[in-house]
This record gives C-alpha cells, sequence and structure tokens, in this order.
C-alpha cells in the first residue's frame, strides 16, 4: 500500500458517509490541516502549535509533492507577503504520519499535546510513520499489505428506549490485532457530572475482513459484536 493508496482507501466516513478531513503530524509539536490537491500534491496549513512559536508557524505552509518517484516536502512562509521556499526548515524532523478524521469536534487539544477522542471522532484512520531525510519521505515497502496504514477506529451507538449502547472498534493493523470496546449509558447517566462507564474491552486477532458498516448491515454487525462480547 503506497501513501496514494492511503489517501484513496476511503474518502468518506464508513459510519456516516461525511466527508473526511486529512491531518499531517510533523515532528513533536505540529499539526497540520491538509487539503488533496490531486494525487501527487497535498497540502497543509497549520492546525495546532506547541512550539511557542505561533506567528512563524501561522504563516508555514508544507506541500508534500509526488515528482521523480519521490515524495517532496515543501515547506514555504510569507515573506512581505511574498511566499518563499524555506528549504531546510525542518531538517531536524526525521518523520511524519498522516490521519483521517471524521468530526473536528473528536479533535482536543491539551498542553502541548492533543488526543483523539473516538465517541465525537465517529472515524480515525492513520498511517504509519513515514521516515523523512533530505526533504524527502523515505518510501514505504509496497508490497506489504497494509504497509502505509497503521490503524482504523470506528465508532457507532445503537438506542433502544433510554439506553444508549457505544461501539468502538479499533483494527491495529501493525500490531496484528482488533480491539473492541463496548459501554452502556442511561439518559440519566449522560446528565451526571463525572460519570464513568464500565467499559467492556475485548482484544483478538486482526480480523481477515474489514466489517461492513454500511446501514442496511449495521443491525448484523451489532448481532456480531454483541455475540463476541457474550461468549467473553
Amino acid at each position: 500500500m503506497s501513501i496514494v493508496d492511503f489517501l484513496d482507501f476511503n474518502n468518506t466516513c464508513p459510519i456516516c458517509d461525511k466527508s473526511l478531513t486529512l491531518y499531517l503530524q510533523w515532528g513533536k509539536y505540529m499539526c497540520f490541516q491538509g487539503e488533496v490537491l490531486n494525487k501527487k500534491h497535498l497540502r497543509f496549513i497549520p492546525h495546532v502549535d506547541f512550539s511557542n512559536d505561533v506567528k512563524k508557524l501561522n504563516e508555514l505552509i508544507i506541500d508534500l509533492v509526488y515528482r521523480h518517484d519521490n515524495w517532496e516536502i515543501i515547506a514555504s512562509e510569507l515573506n512581505n507577503d511574498v511566499r518563499k521556499p524555506v528549504p531546510g526548515k525542518f531538517d531536524n524532523i526525521s518523520e511524519l504520519h498522516m490521519f483521517y478524521l471524521c468530526n473536528a469536534d473528536g479533535f482536543k487539544t491539551k498542553s502541548y499535546d492533543y488526543e483523539i477522542n473516538i465517541y465525537k471522532g465517529c472515524y480515525f484512520r492513520s498511517s504509519s510513520d513515514f521516515k523523512c531525510e533530505d526533504n524527502k519521505i523515505i518510501s514505504v515497502n509496497e508490497s506489504i499489505p497494509h504497509a502505509a496504514l497503521c490503524r482504523e477506529d470506528f465508532s457507532f451507538k445503537s438506542f433502544s428506549d433510554d439506553l444508549q449502547k457505544v461501539y468502538i472498534l479499533s483494527l491495529q493493523y501493525e500490531l496484528n490485532k482488533t480491539q473492541l470496546w463496548f459501554y452502556t449509558v442511561t439518559d440519566a447517566q449522560s446528565k451526571e457530572s463525572g460519570f464513568k462507564p464500565v467499559i467492556f474491552d475485548k482484544e483478538m486477532p486482526l480480523l481477515n475482513n474489514r466489517p461492513d458498516f454500511d446501514l442496511d448491515n449495521r443491525d448484523k454487525l451489532i448481532d456480531r459484536f454483541d455475540s463476541w462480547i457474550l461468549l467473553s
């Protein structure tokens, strides 16, 4: 799986069918929000900065451009209202990864960090870490299945009377495992300050087939998950 395959893996959320937002995590302190200009050109603008250099970061654009059989990393910034390349700007950053998120409410900033709340985020898909060298991304081994895909997380709910059932499934390709979390919340509990549900957690080998989350198949999928829970 190449970077292009990662980008094209799915363009809409498998849970709710909404468009996905692309992000780039660059080094430890910078996260950018991206746009696919075409299959050989990705552009990223600052989203979150923890480097105490907000002004400079806000002027920065990162372009990933595929040419000469390589993904090249091009940084540019504003200088007297003119955008100019800044070669060597991030020579000290040796890796990056990309991820897609369905609902931006699932992106929660913290002090010098951020976390993804998959309950709110609905769907999350992350690439592997890509090594960088000489302003280029070192190619992954495209002959390995899922070589550019690290994990997928899915969150959906079912409702019965005043009870909400929450299912969170994580396909962790690099670790070759599947993880299922499940919990229930009543209407009254959802209104309690500081309520913490009891969470069921089941770990299994990586599923051979990616589940079908289509609404027409949702009841069958819930029955399948419920059987895993009952048999544990």
